[in-house]
């Protein structure tokens, strides 16, 4: 399911990211999900890992140590009608 996942998510960045990204980075996740029946923790954690692998196998992402990223924040939503996750990528961030 991992490699299903990452592979749709490759897809997504190379039609949308040119270019590699400034280091280190913060990511903003939206996630807009059809109910409240799943626990938010299940819904980030994989997809923040499914994610993160795949900016690195892109080459969009060095690595995804603490050097490469900075942190996350993540919003949970319901949207019965367009379920998605909406993700904003912050370059160059200072740790300060």
């Amino acid at each position: 399911m991992k490699q299903r996942d990452q592979k749709i998510i490759l897809g997504y960045l190379q039609k949308q990211l040119k270019a590699p990204l400034g280091e280190p980075i913060m990511i903003e996740f939206r996630y807009y999900c059809p109910d409240g029946r799943r626990d938010p923790d299940n819904i980030c954690g994989y997809f923040h890992k499914i994610f993160l692998d795949a900016l690195v196998e892109s080459g969009k992402l060095r690595n995804d140590g603490f050097r490469n990223v900075v942190g996350f924040v993540d919003s949970f939503y319901i949207d019965k009608k367009s379920v998605r996750i909406e993700i904003d990528i912050h370059e160059n961030m200072d740790r300060d």
